[in-house]
């Protein structure tokens, strides 16, 4: 007769009443295609067989499925053209099995921005993303009610087997990722906010506002409920406001991330819901006008953008990311190249670089970019080259420091050697203890005396 543990019996009876519980063990993420950021939000995870053996390694990079990403900064930053890179994520890989569902609450976007930033086809896009102007809180989660559903009730056609094996070494099967994209969180309030139904001193006054934080910390909570059943997740761009404090003392920071005076509208929801919050912050520009400036050979700017919140690795980790004006959104390829110049990687002088291993391919901080177009093989050398860098950034679990055991499991070690120890000096004293300790031989069964005990 088997006899079966505690969660064994929970799970027999679960599917004897043909009850569906939603478990998870380990999470899939997916790729924004920004490298830096993917490897600063991921983690490796091992894989082990039935005996506790290590069978895989598989670094999850990016953004994880059906959760909350907020990003956030000042004007001019760049937080639309990341939230839109971010949601397109799942349209890269699946096509038409994933979807957008662009949320344009500031009533500030067309379908040409989308189509700009990512460089997906127009044909593509036009199954797959689609941007919504009903501003009402209510018609959001309408929308994103009728979104979840429709892959849950169609989870056959739309699960797929992702060929990532979990911790316990079996293969993950998820319903395909998509997102829903809110621009901007600030804006999301009830329809009963109007200037239409209210008056202007009703919808401006103190209690107002916090009438609409607790709303949104009501719906925020059970949208992202639904939507992790689903695999949706929800990217929310989200301002950063600064108090004017007419007191003397400073007042206390809305997350310990964030300066002094600095907080989110909306209420506090958006921030402990929140699987990441991507602070968006200026380093320096790259001026048309003042061609000096353009470090590579483009207008636009260099953001840092900084997991002030991380679910997946360590919180606060800045990496930086290149906006081409060209493109209206953030350069994936420049963004990778600054981080090999970042952290010297590449070989040569300023007048002649090249990646390790491809010495006959020279170019400098301005033309690589279009060295890249005339010889695409040098991009694959660019990763393989910086990939040991980015790899130092994953979270690790217990099995990428040389499939060790965590730290309670050495000291649970240690009190064992030491009852052991104490085992033996007991044993010792009834054999001849003197005798051993003067290094004189000692007859004794060490593995018969254990288990008479």
């Amino acid at each position: 007769m088997v006899i079966l543990g505690l969660l064994s019996m929970i799970q027999q009876q679960r599917k004897a009443e043909k009850k569906h519980d939603d478990t998870v063990v380990t999470e899939i993420s997916y790729p924004t295609g920004y490298l830096p950021l993917d490897y600063a939000n991921g983690i490796r995870v091992t894989s082990y067989d039935e005996f506790d053996n290590p069978i895989a390694k598989t670094d999850l990079i990016g953004i994880v499925g059906g959760t909350f990403v907020t990003v956030i900064g000042i004007s001019g930053t760049g937080k639309t053209a990341l939230a839109i890179g971010i949601s397109c994520c799942g349209i890269h890989k699946f096509g038409e099995m994933s979807a957008v569902t662009h949320y344009d609450l500031e009533l500030a976007s067309t379908i040409q921005r989308p189509i700009t930033i990512t460089r997906l086809r127009p044909s593509l896009l036009k199954k797959t993303y689609q941007i919504y102007r009903d501003r009402a809180a209510e018609d959001v989660v309408d929308n994103f009610k009728t979104h979840c559903k429709v892959k849950l009730d169609n989870r056959k056609l739309f699960t797929y087997k992702t060929g990532v094996l979990n911790t316990y070494g079996e293969e993950i099967e998820e319903l395909y990722p998509s997102f829903a994209m809110m621009d901007s969180f600030a804006m999301f309030k009830s329809g009963e906010i109007d200037l239409e139904k209210k008056k202007v001193e009703d919808i401006t006054n103190n209690m107002q506002a916090a009438t609409s934080a607790k709303f949104n910390k009501a719906i925020l909570s059970q949208m992202l409920a639904y939507g992790k059943k689903a695999n949706v997740g929800i990217v929310a761009v989200n301002h950063i406001n600064q108090d004017v404090n007419t007191g003397f003392l400073p007042k206390a920071s809305q997350h310990m991330y964030l300066s002094q005076g600095e907080n989110m509208p909306g209420g506090t929801a958006s921030l402990y819901l929140a699987n990441n919050i991507i602070k968006l912050k200026l380093i320096k520009k790259y001026l048309a006008d003042k061609p000096d400036t353009m470090e590579y050979g483009i207008p636009g700017f260099l953001v840092e953008a900084r997991f002030i919140k991380s679910r997946t690795n360590a919180s606060n980790i800045p990496v930086e990311l290149v906006f081409d004006h060209r493109r209206g959104g953030f350069s994936k390829i420049l963004t990778l190249f600054n981080f090999a110049v970042k952290n010297e990687i590449l070989l040569g002088n300023n007048r002649a670089m090249y990646i390790p291993g491809l010495e006959s391919v020279k170019f400098t901080k301005k033309t690589f970019k279009d060295v890249v177009l005339k010889s695409p093989e040098i991009l694959e050398a660019l990763y393989e080259a910086c990939k040991p860098h980015l790899e130092a950034m994953l979270s690790t679990d217990t099995g990428h420091m040389g499939f060790a055991e965590s730290e309670s499991q050495k000291i649970d070690a240690m009190y064992r050697a030491l009852e052991e120890h104490e085992k033996d000096v007991e044993f010792y004293m009834g054999q001849g203890w003197t005798d051993f300790l003067n290094g004189k031989p000692v007859n004794f069964d060490r593995k018969k005396y254990w288990y008479k005990k």
